[in-house]
């Protein structure tokens, strides 16, 4: 799964890398962070909405928190899901909360953005 720009709004506040050593830590940084919510998320989800995404095209959710990782809102608004794999999403979603923190070295956000295309 690419993780380039899954969750980029919620990095935009990690603090400015003074090398690039430093640069590349917060980037695998990052990709942990990630790994911990998908990993949260797919158990939270296990097959409930596979046949949902198997050619629903693209889904991006966006997740507004609270500063303990509990998640207030979703929106699925860039997501081509139906109706039904919609609702079961966010139910998973919601199920999942609290969010994992990040990582030392980035900050916590209130708005996370999910690709969960190909969840």
């Amino acid at each position: 799964m690419d993780t380039g720009d899954d969750a980029h709004d919620a990095f935009e506040l990690a603090r400015e890398a003074e090398s690039p050593a430093e640069a590349a830590e917060l980037k695998r940084l990052e990709g942990v962070y990630l790994g911990q919510i998908r990993g949260r998320l797919a158990r939270v989800l296990e097959m409930t909405v596979a046949h949902h995404r198997a050619d629903a095209g693209r889904c991006e959710a966006r997740v507004i928190q609270n500063e303990r990782g509990e998640v207030m809102d979703i929106d699925l608004a860039d997501c081509s899901f139906d109706a039904s794999g919609k609702n079961l999403l966010t139910s998973a979603i919601r199920r999942a909360s609290p969010l994992p923190s990040p990582p030392a070295g980035l900050a916590m956000s209130s708005s996370l953005t999910l690709d969960l295309s190909q969840f």
